[in-house]
């Protein structure tokens, strides 16, 4: 038999994992089972057990997915040759946020509300969950920091990177229950604050 190459595995599991965001995002976390998922796949039964063992695995490896996404789009900004200020990091976490011609899971709303909730009831999600934010604060932290040392400007980078993060998913939560403004207008609302206190 054939030896499958890493190449062949990672499309595979990628696919599974496609597959579950797309069904746990339509039907939430615990209504969907692993017979929707393997459906969804095209895949055997067996092909998808070899990649993930239980259910809770598969919540585990979304959720990681899901988180992921935004740290790679706040990573490419403070690997920028120029960084980002406040005004237009936040600016662009909410448009990677709300697109939806992103190829990340994170466009979904709904699936990214059922990964939060998943940390009241999973160890594995919790921990994924806490390291995320605390490397998401870190990043923001050293975008905020880089941009005060281009602008020669003092800027308590510390402090600034949980109000960001808080804007942003401040706005997602409002999105998710129906009373956000447009994402336009709240972008225009976060420029003009920060850019009163100089951050922009």
């Amino acid at each position: 038999m054939p030896k499958v190459s890493e190449e062949h595995r990672a499309k595979r599991r990628q696919q599974i994992l496609r597959a579950a965001m797309k069904r746990f995002g339509e039907g939430g976390l615990h209504s969907t089972s692993m017979a929707d998922v393997i459906a969804e796949s095209g895949l055997s039964a067996g092909a998808v057990y070899l990649y993930f063992k239980s259910k809770d695995e598969l919540i585990a490896a979304v959720a990681q997915e899901v988180l992921g996404g935004v740290i790679a789009r706040v990573e490419s900004l403070r690997d920028a040759p120029v960084p980002a200020s406040p005004g237009e990091l936040v600016c662009a976490l909410l448009d990677r946020a709300t697109s939806k011609h992103q190829p990340s899971p994170i466009s979904s709303l709904p699936l990214l509300m059922s990964v939060w909730s998943e940390v009241t009831r999973s160890d594995a999600v919790l921990r994924i969950a806490e390291g995320w934010i605390t490397r998401l604060r870190d990043t923001i932290t050293d975008v905020v920091r880089r941009w005060g040392e281009h602008r020669e400007m003092p800027v308590d980078a510390d402090r600034l990177a949980p109000l960001i993060m808080a804007m942003v998913q401040g706005y997602l939560l409002q999105m998710v229950i129906g009373t956000a403004p447009p994402v336009t207008e709240y972008q225009e609302s976060a420029w003009a604050m920060l850019t009163a206190a100089g951050l922009t």
